[in-house]
């Protein structure tokens, strides 16, 4: 269930406080406060992820989501924000290990890289795994983000998908 992040109203000398406003202005705030957008997602079939080139990482597994932002049959990359506000996202990648090439997990808004989000790992790093920095990122209804997966070891790699170990992203929503 989508909740409208609450607007409070100012108290009016002389007016009694009906249900409805009540309602609208007490429950609905900590209902929304108590159920923001929260999304957790993770990949447990293979992807393959080509040699240079960044590649939107595909989750089918929603371990939960509060607003339904993510489809596991659609566009299964993407998060759309159903609430607008600040959200705080992070993603990790995760790679075989190789002895050639780096591995980069990076967040995209809308299909374009969000600066400072990037985190590299070099060759014969720990299982190839690379996690994005926490970025606060402005979404309105209908934007998306997504996480990116990058390598260099000189042909396609597919992504790990252990239990403990595998691509994974988490979106919350913090701020209005």
């Amino acid at each position: 269930m989508v909740l409208a992040v609450p607007a409070p109203a100012n108290g009016v000398a002389g007016v009694d406080i009906t249900a409805a406003f009540w309602n609208a202005q007490v429950r609905d705030a900590v209902n929304f406060l108590a159920n923001p957008p929260l999304c957790s997602v993770v990949q447990t079939v293979t992807q393959s992820i080509p040699n240079n080139a960044f590649t939107a990482v595909l989750f089918d597994t929603n371990v939960g989501d509060t607003y339904s932002g993510h489809s596991t049959t659609t566009n299964t990359s993407r998060y759309v924000a159903q609430v607008a506000g600040w959200y705080q996202v992070t993603g990790q990648i995760a790679l075989p290990t190789t002895s050639t090439g780096v591995r980069e997990a990076r967040i995209h808004k809308n299909g374009t890289a969000v600066a400072g989000s990037a985190a590299q790992v070099a060759p014969g790093g720990q299982a190839g795994v690379a996690a994005t920095l926490p970025k606060q990122i402005f979404l309105n209804v209908g934007d998306y983000v997504e996480l990116a997966a990058y390598q260099t070891s000189g042909a396609a790699q597919s992504t790990a998908v252990f239990s403990d170990l595998c691509c994974s992203m988490e979106i919350r929503w913090v701020h209005m």
